[in-house]
């Protein structure tokens, strides 16, 4: 990953963050994956908003993992 497209994951982490998941961490990366730990509750209704809130932010590049 390129450091921009890392800087939109780490973006969207933030979004994701404000939205209501205050303890979503910040990915970490590895080559071209991307790997999102302890998300907090996927299927919590507060982090189902902020990914809606947060889905036009959220990069396409790298896959993600973890």
């Amino acid at each position: 990953l390129t450091p921009a497209e890392q800087q939109a994951w780490l973006n969207w982490a933030g979004c994701i963050r404000a939205h209501g998941v205050p303890s979503f961490p910040d990915p970490t990366f590895s080559g071209s994956a991307v790997q999102i730990a302890g998300s907090g509750g996927p299927r919590s209704p507060q982090f189902q908003s902020a990914m809606e809130a947060c889905k036009a932010q959220m990069p396409s590049a790298g896959g993600i993992g973890g």
